[in-house]
């Protein structure tokens, strides 16, 4: 892949000779180096892609900016957010088809790198190129039956699938809790009518579509799974300087491939941004809280493998893989937005976004697939259908994230003014 260009979201490690800092988006760590790439960024580099640079992330976790064709990480929405916020064709793929070696987690369980690009093929090209059994990760041993060329499976008809729209309810349905003006409500209303009547032209092309495939644990995807999301990634024994169970342990190893930094924990970074608020968060920023509540939310072994369980029978037994099988199908669409992210990251399934409409301020909304595990050939080849019976997606215009800005640092948002 010669000649061609890419960013990485800044949790993933590049080795120091490219010129770039492994900050995270944390101030604490802006002369941190690493001693080599991240895996997927070797596989990368060797495939001949050129390192343009990295985008921005809130502190450890979220999405800030991107380019448009990147390499990101998914715990819970972020390549399906910013893929569906500036009309790319986005893959999170399934946990274990790609290493997340070299990559600071926000979760060492349900984290799984990605892609967004301008296009079906550029995502599968590209994806080519990185996928490949890693000894420092464990689980792509999994993946070893399911590598391919995903360029040469690409083509493909709709009368080849069978899906679902996903529990139209739950996800499909403006739900209790909203915030917004009647204007808002009716701009998500018009973005479930554009998603259905884009499934509806599937089926017209000869997919078979189930019009509501009902999820049994759908209903808690209002709080709950958010909530048990957090207590898995946050919980920690409350044994003195035990790290606990998937954020604090994923920062220590992470940093041992670190040159250049003073703090080595959560603990340690908390402190630091107490000392330095003026460069680490600004007043509306809620990373520091919650990194905070990472130190705070004690979670026993027996409760943290309790709750590993009651995610999996959340998103498995009562969730995705169940509502799959019952229908006997190859996806579920629904918005490309939702609290699926979570289901998703679970069961560890692929997900894709593709480019759908856009607001009435110009911010691009997309419609979302989710497939079995390592069912991500099908999910590119959808990927690669809606592109081909669908107009061009809309090139988003500029416009001002006024919730990210809110939470930049103050001595970064003078630098922005400038």
């Amino acid at each position: 892949m010669p000649a061609l260009t890419v960013s990485r979201k800044g949790n993933m490690a590049t080795e120091e000779s490219l010129g770039m800092k492994t900050t995270s988006g944390a101030y604490a760590l802006r002369n941190a180096t690493a001693r080599r790439d991240a895996f997927i960024v070797k596989k990368a580099r060797e495939a001949g892609l050129v390192v343009i640079g990295k985008a921005n992330l809130g502190e450890l976790n979220g999405f800030n900016r991107l380019c448009t064709f990147a390499l990101g990480t998914e715990t819970q929405g972020s390549i399906s957010c910013p893929a569906s916020f500036t009309a790319l064709y986005g893959l999170k793929v399934s946990t274990g088809l790609l290493s997340r070696n070299g990559i600071l987690p926000s979760s060492t369980t349900f984290d799984s790198p990605g892609i967004l690009a301008k296009s079906a093929w550029d995502v599968a090209a590209l994806l080519n190129e990185i996928v490949g059994v890693d000894p420092d990760d464990a689980v792509t041993s999994d993946s070893e039956p399911f590598l391919r060329n995903f360029t040469a499976t690409l083509d493909a008809n709709w009368r080849d699938f069978r899906i679902g729209v996903a529990d139209r309810e739950w996800f499909w349905s403006i739900l209790p809790g909203f915030v917004g003006e009647q204007a808002d409500i009716d701009d998500e209303k018009n973005m479930f009518s554009l998603g259905l009547e884009a499934v509806a032209e599937m089926e017209r092309r000869g997919a078979a579509i189930i019009p509501d495939a009902k999820i049994r644990s759908a209903s808690l995807s209002l709080g709950h799974v958010q909530k048990l999301m957090g207590k898995i990634i946050l919980g920690k024994t409350n044994t003195g300087s035990d790290p606990g169970h998937e954020m604090g342990p994923g920062f220590i190893k992470h940093t041992t491939y670190l040159d250049g930094i003073q703090t080595n924990s959560l603990e340690e970074l908390v402190e630091f941004n107490h000392k330095h608020p003026e460069f680490s968060y600004s007043k509306e920023n809620a990373a520091q809280g919650y990194l905070e509540s990472a130190l705070n939310q004690h979670l026993t072994d027996e409760e943290y493998h309790a709750a590993l369980l009651e995610a999996k029978k959340i998103a498995i037994d009562e969730g995705i893989i169940e509502t799959l099988d019952k229908y006997n199908l190859d996806a579920l669409v629904l918005p490309a937005w939702t609290e699926m992210s979570i289901f998703a990251a679970w069961a560890q399934v692929p997900t894709a976004t593709v480019p759908l409409g856009k607001y009435r301020g110009g911010k691009p909304y997309g419609l979302g697939f989710v497939a079995r595990r390592f069912n991500d050939e099908k999910l590119l080849q959808i990927m690669k259908l809606y592109e081909d019976t669908f107009p061009p997606r809309l090139v988003p215009e500029r416009l001002r994230w006024r919730r990210w800005e809110s939470i930049l640092p103050r001595s970064y948002l003078g630098a922005l003014a400038q």
